[in-house]
Order: structure tokens, then C-alpha cells, then sequence
């Protein structure tokens, strides 16, 4: 399995950072544990997208796809059910997932002030 990364450096405060590393874990180990499980090759792209407003995170796969009985709401695991809650309740944002020649998730929320980034200082002389 191949992974892509593509867009440029997101800048966040510490709370969002950790809430998004989480939500990437989760998303990613998804993406490989359940949509290549009959096959041997293929690629997880993860995107970062900056709008006016708001930053994007969408984590998609060629793999297998959902069944097509899968409904989240009534078959979500205990990791999309975390996913959703982290991106609800600390990223005050928006959680869709899309089935087609594999899934994509996108993690939609509202863009905060980053904590200004600081130089490292040399030891004091």
C-alpha cells in the first residue's frame, strides 16, 4: 500500500492538532485494515486543504468500498463513532464519508489562529 500526501503545511493550534493526528490515525488504519484485505497493492492519498474559512482533511483509497448495506449510523465501529465525535465536539466541524471506487473522508472545520510559531533560541551565553 502506497501512501500520497498533497497539499501544503496546516498551521494549527495545539487542541486541533492533536484532535486532527487522531482523526488521521484513525482514518488511515481504516482506510488499509478494511479496504485492501483481498487485495495486495494500492494507494491511501491524504489531502490538506486550506479555504478562506475553514481547512479540509480528506483521507480517500482505491480499495474495496463499503458493502453495500453499510450505513454509519447503524454499522459505525467504535473508531467512527471517536472520528465523529472528535471532529463534532473539538473541531466544531463536519465528518462525511463517500462511497465509490473506494471511500473518501472528509474532515471540514472552521479555521482558529495557530499559536504564532517561535524561533529555537540558542543557550543564553
Amino acid at each position: 500500500i502506497s501512501l500520497r500526501l498533497e497539499g501544503a503545511n496546516l498551521y494549527l493550534p495545539a487542541q486541533q492538532a492533536t484532535s486532527c493526528a487522531l482523526i488521521v490515525n484513525e482514518l488511515m488504519q481504516n482506510a488499509v485494515k478494511h479496504g485492501y484485505t483481498d487485495r495486495s497493492a494500492g494507494t491511501v492519498v491524504v489531502r490538506l486543504l486550506e479555504r478562506e474559512n475553514e481547512l479540509c482533511i480528506e483521507i480517500s483509497d482505491d480499495g474495496a468500498g463499503f458493502p453495500g448495506s453499510f450505513d454509519r449510523s447503524e454499522n459505525g465501529h467504535l473508531g467512527l463513532q471517536i472520528v465523529n465525535t472528535l471532529v463534532k465536539e473539538d473541531l466544531k466541524g463536519r465528518f462525511e464519508i463517500a462511497n465509490g471506487q473506494g471511500v473518501t473522508a472528509r474532515v471540514t472545520f472552521p479555521k482558529l489562529a495557530a499559536a504564532p510559531r517561535r524561533l529555537q533560541e540558542g543557550p543564553a551565553n
